[in-house]
Parts: structure tokens; sequence; C-alpha cells
């Protein structure tokens, strides 16, 4: 049996993209393959191994959140004492470090996996700038490099990636958690479901409510997640007069988002920076009409007019005009959110993870 280790920043219980992504992978993959799990452990009342859905997890760091920093010499420690036929690294960062490191010691070839866009933004291409050398060695020397989208795929090319090397397949979702759930649909539920950080753009659909709360002063925007903009988000609900019309729900667990999303009749996306955006295909699954920005690599998923809406970054009036569009257009609605759940079931895990897992040959 081939022993795969698999590195990730964070697991869970964190929730976002990319962690759920590493779950289902792990989960997923063939009795042919036992696989390992590498995180940190980034809270000291995670335990330091633990079994989750039949992966044994082990958290690695002192059980704060400068864990990420120091998880590729971590990883390194632990694995050397282990042997591995093969590692796969979920984002080019701190994983994708720690898969190179072992791979320099080792010699254990990986499969490197790309999943954010954030790492295309201003803030983020200063920083690379200073370790740009190690940054593209995490690239080169992956043996087979996965992008989730087209614009991460051209992101490894430029950083010297042969482009057969290269594999573009997309983060997949399990449809059937999102088809009929059974939850009343409210005509006037607006939804964001986002990690409350700059770069996913959520005060730009809260600047939006404004027009769309003149148009229907009982819409209501519903923002679940938490993160560092939190409280300025708050602010800027309490400076444009909107606290009836914009709650803060807070970090949901897994097992509430189908009913989150089934419960919108718009889902909006105002990411800044998206490497892919699974949470769109789940609220395509949903049933909910999808206004998302043009970015990244959302038009990969998201085909403007006929399975959603793309709109601008940064611009929240062309959000709110999306968003009146559709609640007052119902053959659009309709159409939509038909053509919306049949796209999502194009990307269901059944038919990704055996496209992965080949990549492990």
């Amino acid at each position: 049996m081939k022993k795969i280790l698999l590195l990730t920043p964070f697991y869970k219980p964190f929730v976002g993209g990319a962690e759920r992504f590493a779950e289902e992978l792990a989960t997923r993959a063939p009795s042919s393959v036992s696989v390992d799990v590498y995180t940190t452990r980034t809270r000291r009342a995670l335990p330091r191994r633990e079994t989750l859905r039949g992966v044994t997890v082990y958290r690695l760091g002192f059980g704060c959140p400068y864990d990420k920093f120091l998880f590729p010499f971590f990883a390194v420690a632990k694995a050397s004492l282990c042997t591995y036929d093969r590692t796969h690294a979920v984002m080019a960062s701190y994983a994708g470090a720690a898969a190179l490191f072992i791979y320099w010691l080792k010699r254990v070839p990986y499969v490197l996996t790309l999943q954010s866009g954030t790492l295309d933004t201003p803030a983020y291409v200063r920083v690379i700038r200073f370790i740009f050398p190690l940054y593209r060695a995490i690239h080169r020397n992956a043996d087979r490099v996965h992008a989730v989208s087209s614009p991460l795929r051209k992101r490894a090319f430029a950083l010297g990636v042969p482009p057969e090397h290269i594999a573009v397949i997309p983060n997949g979702i399990d449809s059937r958690r999102y088809a009929d759930a059974g939850i009343p649909r409210l005509p006037l539920r607006i939804a964001v479901l986002a990690r409350l950080e700059k770069v996913k753009g959520v005060r730009y659909a809260i600047e939006a409510m404004e027009h769309i709360a003149a148009h229907f002063p009982a819409s209501e925007l519903v923002i679940a997640g938490d993160g560092s903009e939190r409280a300025a988000l708050e602010d800027l609900v309490r400076a444009k007069g909107l606290e009836k019309n914009v709650i803060f729900k807070g970090a949901l667990r897994p097992d509430e988002v189908p009913a989150f999303l089934a419960a919108a009749t718009v889902f909006i996306c105002p990411s800044l920076a998206e490497g892919f955006g699974i949470v769109i295909l789940e609220a395509m699954a949903a049933g909910s009409a999808v206004v998302a920005t043009d970015v990244g690599g959302i038009p990969d998923i998201v085909t403007d007019g006929i399975n959603g809406l793309l709109v601008p970054a940064h611009d929240s009036r062309a959000i709110a005009d999306a968003v009146i569009r559709i609640i007052t257009d119902a053959r659009l609605y309709g159409a939509i959110t038909d053509a919306g759940k049949i796209r999502a079931r194009a990307f269901d895990w059944h038919d990704v993870a055996p496209r992965i897992y080949a990549l492990w040959k």
C-alpha cells in the first residue's frame, strides 16, 4: 500500500475552500493508498494527533497562530522519521515550502495544488518578491502542479513549470448535500459566505445594500463568516444606517452551510481575488442566483447571463444593479438558477477526485 503525505496549513475544524478541499481529498482517497495529514495546531485545545473520518491528522506546532510560519520546519522534522511515497501540498506557501524541503531532504516527489488567488494581490506580491527564489523553486520542483483554475495555471507557467507538468482540475463539491435542502427560500434574502478579510470584498456587498434597500426596504443581507475585518464592517453598517438590513451571522459549521445557502434568493461573491470560488458552486447547487466579481478563477465557473451575473471588482453599484435585476426579473432568476444547478453537478467530487488521484501515480 502506498503512503501519501498531505500537507495543508489548516484543516478541520477550519472550513475555508482549501481546507474543505484537503479534507475531501484525504477522506475520499482510494483504498490502495494510506493518507496522513500534517497541519498546523494553531490552538492548544486541538489535539496533536487524532483520526478524522478514517484519516490520521497530525497537528504540528505550539498551539498558537504563529505555528503556520514554522510549519515547513515542523513538517520536515516529522517526515524525516517516516516513509512516504509521495507528498501533496495544498497551496504554494507554507505547505509548498514543506513539500520542497522534504523533497530536498528525502527526494520524495510531490504534487503542488494551487488554490488561492490571494497570492496575486499587490500586498502578497510585495512579500513574495523577498522570497521569490524559494517561491519559484516550490513550483519548479513539483512533480506535478495541480491548478484549480486557468489563471492559476498561467501563474505556474510564468514561474517556469513546463505546461505538460500542469493539470487544471477544478475543486469539487458534494452536490447531494445542497440539493433539496427543504428550506423555504426567502424572496428578499441575500447571502454572503466568506472570511471577513479585505481580499473577500465584503464591504462592497454592504455598500450595495444602500441601493438595494432603497428599492426593497425589507431586503436583508446575511453575512456568514468571521475574520479580522469584522469590526470594521460592523462600523460600516452603522455608518450607512443599515442595521435593519445587514445581519452578521458569524462562522458557520459545515453542516449549517447548505441550509444557509438554500434560504437565500441571491448569493453574492464580491471577492477582489479568487483562485476558484468553491462557495459559488455550493450556492448554485443550493438554488441561489449568483452575483460574483469577474476576477481570478470565477469566470471558469460563472458564465455571465447564463448561470450567474458577473460584475467588476470594487464596484458596489454594479453589485446592487445585478441583485435588483435578479429580484425583479422572475424569468432571469429561474433561468440562472436552473443553469446553476446543472453547472454545479459537473463539479461533483465523484467525478473530480479520480482526476486528482491520478496525479499521485
